[in-house]
């Protein structure tokens, strides 16, 4: 694909996939977060309402976005014929398909939210390099096959009826709109950040640039992120409810997950420009030191962010609200720094400064929650 599509084409697509990715998190009023951790009776009322908000949140909030002046949306100018639809079918897909994804992790049938994971990239690349030669359509084609996988954990929801319940439900679980939703939404607005200012500045061919070693070398150690959040969410609700100390989990957890970052940075060091270079043909950049300044980023954020659900599972919603809104406003200070320098390596030089400091704060927050709830249980107070 990365010799049918130019780094250009790769940044207007990027660019239409971080928009969705940004829409959908608040798409279901991150009622699909409440599924894992409700009492076992609200699990069907929940998830139904979960399903149908996506539908009718995602078309209002691209409407409004897609409304504003260009002096202040500033992509729209980057934007492709249809893009607009299709960050609206993908925003949709993508808010529906995380209800799957949670209704699996309350259910343990991590094969099946794994499966839906593989499914959609997958999908992705055969339209794209087989069928069509638009990677918005294959974007959009490939999340709708990924539901179509995924509608197996539907079952025994009831979706025609029991809608009272549903509203009740909802009621009970007000938190997670009213403290959940604008987290959330800050969360992926402040990741989409990074790429959507390289598109705005730089233009697309860097922002595809940016994008490619992301998706290629970021994408694995993100999705291996995800799988062990889930899982860990999983062991760490059961832990908590039969009241057994979660510190020795929480590090064994964090140490897994340092070694493996530790190892992939190595191997970008000695292999990475090579290697990619060998892989993507030319026209495309992949020399170390940049390579270094994307990746750093994601493997800080691989490393801390599948144990942050502890704040939701010992209900300290605030506290990620009040880290969310200083990530958002330190990167947005460092993306207001960076575009003042010359090149786009200030630029990803002040992320990772940013990143660095942001996630270490998050990770001791998180510890220290931990170690603080483990000794009151023991009596350590």
């Amino acid at each position: 694909m990365a010799r049918i599509y130019t780094p250009a084409q790769f940044g207007g697509y990027a660019a239409i996939v971080s928009c969705a990715a940004v829409i959908a998190s608040v798409s279901s009023l991150r009622l699909d977060s409440a599924i894992p951790v409700v009492p076992a009776d609200d699990v069907s009322a929940i998830s139904r309402l979960a399903l149908i908000l996506p539908v009718i949140v995602a078309p209002l909030a691209l409407g409004a976005v897609a409304l504003l002046p260009e002096e202040i949306n500033q992509l729209k100018s980057s934007f492709a014929d249809g893009a607009w639809l299709a960050i609206a079918i993908v925003a949709i897909m993508q808010g529906v398909t995380a209800v799957t994804n949670s209704l699996c992790t309350r259910r343990g049938d991590f094969v099946l939210a794994a499966f839906v994971k593989v499914v959609q990239p997958a999908a992705f690349a055969g339209i794209a390099w087989l069928l069509v030669r638009d990677l918005s359509v294959a974007l959009a084609t490939s999340w709708i096959v990924a539901l179509l996988v995924g509608t197996r954990a539907f079952r025994g929801l009831g979706l025609v009826s029991g809608w009272r319940d549903s509203i009740d439900a909802c009621r009970r679980a007000w938190r997670y709109p009213v403290f959940f939703a604008p987290v959330s939404l800050l969360d992926t607005l402040t990741q989409a950040l990074p790429l959507l200012a390289i598109v705005s500045i730089f233009g697309t061919a860097g922002g595809g640039n940016y994008s490619q070693v992301q998706r290629l070398i970021g994408a694995p150690l993100m999705l291996v992120g995800l799988a062990v959040g889930q899982v860990f969410l999983k062991h760490a609700g059961d832990l908590i409810r039969a009241s057994t100390p979660l510190t020795p989990l929480f590090l064994r957890v964090f140490r897994n997950l340092v070694i493996l970052a530790c190892l992939t940075v190595v191997v970008i060091v000695f292999v990475g420009d090579w290697a990619l270079a060998v892989f993507l043909g030319h026209g495309w950049r992949t020399d170390t030191m940049f390579l270094i300044l994307v990746i750093l980023p994601v493997v800080f954020r691989t490393i801390v962010s599948p144990m942050s659900s502890v704040f939701l599972l010992y209900g300290r919603i605030g506290l990620v609200a009040l880290w969310q809104v200083s990530y958002f406003v330190v990167t947005a200070l460092a993306v207001f720094l960076g575009r003042s320098g010359a090149s786009l390596d200030y630029l990803l030089a002040t992320l990772v400064c940013s990143e660095f400091m942001m996630y270490l704060t998050y990770f001791l927050l998180a510890y220290f929650l931990v170690r603080r709830v483990d000794r009151y249980q023991l009596g350590l107070k």
